[in-house]
């Protein structure tokens, strides 16, 4: 009996800790899907290069296609002498101004430009990331923007980054209303947003529980497979740690035969093909548009 009444106290101790381990293993799954999904303020520049570069830009408000009422706010920089368009999307935590540079050098090159800011991000409405599911409806928002200047569809191209690059090609599935996109350093599916996390598992259902997330809801992948006969050009830096290479071969191989073109840039990271090769990365995007747009 005394050997009985002794292993009482230790195994309430050792249900109490288990215990104390579940609540801080979901409090700390709790706090990381917050974060993971909420964009510290990022300002647009004072003054930006359009404005130093003298390039004739207006601001606009409208709103995401998602019908959550989210207003966003974007540039355009008409080029009057062209009928085609290019909507850029930026990356997670930048902005619309994040891509300037190439947007001036598209505009040069023969095209109106979008620059706007996704939910979350600059100007736009404060509300969760939600890492491509509602930002697609983001994309197709400005689509229709630009349909309103004047743009038709056939001729109007998205090129973005990361979560950006991601949104574009969930919004071409979406929508005929695209006719090309560009998309750099995009994953094919959730698992590199959570990878090497020990929280993994409690992160995916705090996503869901928080945030209405389903990670595994997130394929790219099986989204190129549904764009049907479109061009789509992907570009990764073959040294990318937060989204392998591998990621861009999965969207590869998804994609159409011969709609599908790919650079693997060595020695590039994660959005970094643009800073080791500005000229090749510009000369390139423009020919696939031209191409593309028509």
């Amino acid at each position: 009996m005394r050997h009985r009444n002794k292993r009482r106290p230790l195994a309430g101790a050792a249900t109490i800790a288990l215990l104390g381990l579940i609540v801080v293993y979901a409090g700390l799954s709790i706090y990381k899907a917050v974060d993971y999904t909420t964009t510290p303020p990022n300002p647009l520049p004072t003054r930006s290069a359009l404005t130093e570069q003298r390039i004739p830009h207006q601001g606009f408000a409208f709103r995401s296609s998602a019908g959550d009422q989210v207003t966003l706010r974007g540039t355009w920089a008409p080029n009057p002498k062209s009928h085609r368009a290019i909507i850029l999307v930026h990356g997670r935590c930048e902005n619309r101004m994040s891509h300037v540079d190439l947007a001036i050098t598209l505009r040069n090159g023969g095209f109106n430009i979008l620059l706007f800011d996704l939910r979350g991000h600059g100007e736009s409405d404060r509300t969760p990331s939600t890492y491509g599911l509602q930002e697609r409806w983001d994309v197709l928002g400005a689509v229709e923007f630009v349909k309103r200047r004047g743009i038709a569809p056939e001729h109007i191209g998205v090129v973005g980054w990361s979560l950006g690059g991601t949104s574009a090609i969930l919004a071409m599935s979406q929508s005929p209303d695209i006719a090309a996109v560009v998309s750099d350093s995009a994953y094919a599916n959730g698992d590199p947003l959570l990878a090497r996390n020990m929280l993994r598992p409690g992160l995916k259902l705090a996503h869901n529980i928080v945030r209405d997330i389903d990670i595994d809801k997130i394929r790219v992948d099986e989204a190129m497979a549904e764009i049907g006969e479109r061009p789509v050009f992907l570009i990764h830096g073959a040294a990318d740690q937060a989204v392998p290479a591998s990621q861009a071969e999965l969207l590869q191989q998804a994609g159409s035969a011969g709609m599908t073109e790919t650079w693997i840039v060595p020695g590039a990271g994660h959005i970094g093909a643009y800073a080791m090769h500005p000229d090749e990365y510009a000369s390139r995007v423009i020919a696939f548009f031209d191409e593309a747009l028509g």
